[in-house]
């Protein structure tokens, strides 16, 4: 889907010289007349359609009218074969010129409603970019969170675990982690390099300030991130005990069954062979092979107890 509109509020837009253009889930066919109609260097609108791309920053010279490109990741939500809610990353390109700000998208975009803000807010092209450069961020962080809060949810489920949900809910959050963890490495040295190296944001007060919530955003999002993982880690040890235990357990109150149900067929066993045996010619003989057979298996019982077997 390809949107087009000028910066600046609404009320702005005759005098508006800064233009915005957007494709969201964008394919090759998408993307090519842009090459053509506003001269945009072919490998940077490729990235964006590369789902392996890293965030880098390229071209930011200014040489040949063209600013330059900041590639960056977003996160967004799909669901793994077990049913769970996986976080994974899409990039993000954002190409810039003197007058004319271009984003590619190869996913749906969650951040879209927000970046239109943005573009209503500002009307010159190192502020706008700035903001989705902190909008982007602040989307890690929200992800970060949100995996954060499942992972302490699943804290009072633990100890109640004899299955392999909780395993496989784990696998699915630290798939998410893995993949939040490596984008918000590329990501930290990204915006580094724009507060640091270039020069484009140096001389926009919006966009540095920008840039410098972004910067935090991505502290914030990578310490989370890091703590939840080894929270995380620490978890799928302690399920993995506990459900082994539990089966441990389980094993122990069978095997204690098993015992004290083998007793009367013994008892009984002896009793039915074909020897003289005590009380075979009294009328109350069976009841007092039932009464034994019940008193040793009583006392097996609560001997078993005592061990702590069931």
């Amino acid at each position: 889907m390809l949107q087009s509109r000028t910066l600046g509020p609404h009320n702005a837009a005759q005098t508006a010289t800064c233009q915005w253009v957007h494709v969201d889930a964008a394919t090759v066919d998408d993307v090519q007349p842009l090459v053509t109609k506003y001269h945009l260097p072919a490998p940077w609108v490729a990235a964006a359609l590369n789902p392996h791309a890293d965030p880098r920053l390229e071209g930011l010279d200014g040489k040949d009218g063209v600013q330059g490109l900041i590639l960056l990741r977003v996160p967004y939500t799909t669901q793994n074969p077990n049913n769970h809610q996986v976080f994974e990353t899409a990039p993000l390109a954002v190409i810039m010129r003197d007058d004319l700000v271009v984003t590619i998208s190869g996913q749906p975009l969650s951040i879209l409603p927000d970046i239109e803000r943005l573009g209503a807010a500002h009307d010159n092209v190192p502020a706008f970019a700035a903001g989705i450069v902190q909008t982007v961020c602040h989307e890690f962080t929200d992800a970060a969170e949100d995996v954060d809060a499942d992972t302490r949810a699943m804290e009072s489920r633990v100890t109640n675990s004899s299955h392999n949900d909780l395993l496989l809910e784990i696998m699915a959050l630290s798939k998410s982690l893995v993949f939040l963890g490596a984008a918000l490495n590329h990501s930290h040295t990204v915006v580094h390099k724009l507060l640091n190296t270039t020069s484009i944001f140096a001389h926009d007060g919006i966009g540095a300030i920008l840039l410098h919530r972004a910067n935090i955003e991505l502290g914030q999002a990578l310490t989370l991130n890091d703590s939840t993982e080894k929270i995380l880690d620490q978890y799928n040890a302690t399920i993995s005990a506990i459900v082994a235990n539990n089966l441990n357990l389980i094993m122990k109150v069978l095997t204690s069954v098993s015992i004290i149900l083998a007793i009367p067929p013994i008892i009984s066993g002896i009793w039915g062979q074909n020897t003289w045996l005590p009380w075979s010619n009294h009328d109350y003989g069976f009841w007092v092979v039932v009464g034994l057979a019940l008193a040793l298996s009583l006392i097996v019982a609560w001997w078993l107890r005592r061990k702590e077997y069931f």
